[in-house]
């Protein structure tokens, strides 16, 4: 049935591309230019088309990392080998105050405020 189908459109092409050409030449008729633009999409020249999206993605540093020590892992890397490429880098930060504890062992500990 589709073979018989396109055998049909084809034999007809040429006689529907001169009905075609004809309206296409006709500046009086009402779908000229409907006519004239599917010619011309058909020849190749199709419509422009451009959108330009922008895109804004915040992401962690912590985030990301979890996120790469996961693709490596879904790759097959041991622990091991994920830990060689992000060294001492962890999931998470720590947040807190620090205080100096430079001296040596037997100083006696002082508690003083900073």
């Amino acid at each position: 049935m589709i073979e018989y189908r396109q055998r049909c459109m084809s034999a007809t092409a040429p006689e529907i591309h001169h009905i075609l050409m004809k309206i296409a030449r006709a500046e009086q008729h009402k779908d000229q230019a409907k006519v004239a633009l599917a010619l011309f999409n058909r020849a190749g020249f199709h419509d422009v088309v451009g959108k330009t999206l922008n895109v804004n993605v915040t992401i962690t540093k912590q985030e990301k990392i979890a996120q790469l020590r996961e693709m490596m892992a879904a790759e097959g890397k041991t622990p091991e080998e994920i830990a060689a490429v992000f060294g001492s880098l962890t999931d998470y930060e720590v947040e807190g105050t620090a205080r100096d504890v430079t001296g040596t062992a037997e100083e006696h500990y002082r508690d003083e405020e900073y």
